[in-house]
């Protein structure tokens, strides 16, 4: 029919798009391994952290990189001097101060989480290439695809796992 994708090409398209969501996925990996090692350079004032202006009106957004972790910032107005109990859970920290209309809110995430978040899907990208790669080498060996197992003697399935191996005796 047509329109109607074999699953082999559906398979290619899967696959492209994982590559593609993988290198993606490197690009703030790499950002934040670079701004988690430079929090640990000397800073003689608080204005040499790294800091990134998201908006420039209220209310203000913004990323500071503090030692170990990376805050998001949000500011409405600017009388928030009463600070709110903080949240604390798993090295992420909340916190903030509200009065009237004005509010200060952080968002603390330490680089170790956002490092392995963004680094997860290139892991997993890894290890399917190398399982791939390996069947592959197995099968051009004439060995079982799933398990290694020596086909010669039988050809047609694996003794070992009873896959079937797709290849004709001569």
């Amino acid at each position: 029919m047509p329109g109607m994708r074999g699953s082999g090409e559906r398979e290619d398209v899967n696959r492209r798009r994982f590559v593609i969501v993988c290198a993606l996925s490197l690009l703030p990996c790499t950002a934040m391994c670079v701004l988690w090692a430079r929090t640990y350079r000397p800073m003689m004032r608080a204005a040499d952290a790294d800091a990134l202006d998201l908006t420039h009106a209220d209310p203000y957004y913004w990323f500071i990189s503090n030692r170990g972790g990376l805050t998001f910032c949000r500011q409405v107005g600017k009388d928030w001097d009463q600070p709110k109990p903080m949240f604390r859970l798993l090295g992420i920290e909340f916190a903030g101060s509200w009065v009237g209309k004005s509010s200060l809110v952080n968002l603390f995430v330490p680089y170790w989480m956002l490092v392995g978040v963004t680094a997860f899907p290139p892991m997993i990208g890894v290890h399917v290439w190398l399982r791939r790669r390996r069947r592959r080498g197995r099968e051009g060996r004439g060995c079982c695809s799933v398990c290694g197992y020596d086909l010669r003697a039988t050809p047609d399935r694996c003794p070992e796992c009873g896959t079937h191996s797709g290849h004709e005796q001569a």
